[in-house]
Order: structure tokens, then sequence, then C-alpha cells
């Protein structure tokens, strides 16, 4: 069955500004993706940078409103395109109400 149809949650095609943070080690790697589509759940990212499955992820988006959400998440899909872009899926954890009210609001607007 498609992804698509296994889907409990709206996805809708978005391209927020979003930073990211993750650890290396003892170090933090940040920078900067593109958000692909986003959902109560989760996001769809575009990026050069490596990711790897499971890796815990901080991101960073600034809504469409000019307010910044700060989620955390893990990494559960990664896929390869062309010229090293990745595709990389990402689920949110520990989802607050205010958080959760916020991306409703940037997903129906």
């Amino acid at each position: 069955m498609p992804d698509r149809e296994r889907r409990k949650q709206k996805r809708v095609e978005t391209h927020l500004l979003t930073a990211y943070r993750v650890k290396d080690g003892k170090e933090t790697v940040a920078g900067f993706v593109r958000t692909l589509n986003l959902s109560l759940v989760g996001v769809m990212l575009e990026t050069f940078d490596p990711f790897e499955l499971e890796q815990e992820v901080v991101l960073d988006f600034l809504m469409d409103n000019n307010e910044v959400l700060k989620l955390r998440g893990r990494v559960t899909h990664i896929s390869s395109g062309d010229k090293g872009i990745q595709n990389v899926g990402v689920v949110f954890e520990n989802l607050g109400n205010q958080a959760r009210e916020l991306l409703a609001r940037q997903i129906e607007s």
C-alpha cells in the first residue's frame, strides 16, 4: 500500500525556512534544510547534509506567521535522490499542545 494511503494525518507541501541541530559524537552539527511537506506527526526534509536513521534532531521552523517553532524528532526515513540530495523523514517526539496548535494553524493556512 502506498505511503499516502497509510497516512492518518494530513500532509501539506510547504517551503519553511528550517534550521537543524544533531549530535555527532560529542559535537553538535547544525545547518539548514528545505522543508518539503509537514503534518501534525512529522516532516519531510530535503538536504545535502548526511543524516542517519534513528538520529535525534532538533528542528527550528520559521512559520508563516513569523513565529519560530522548535521541535524534537527522530529520523525514520532516508532516500537518496539526484546530485547527492537526500529526502529525510522525521517523526516529531513529545509534541506539546502549543506546538500542536501552531502546526495545525500552519497546515490549515
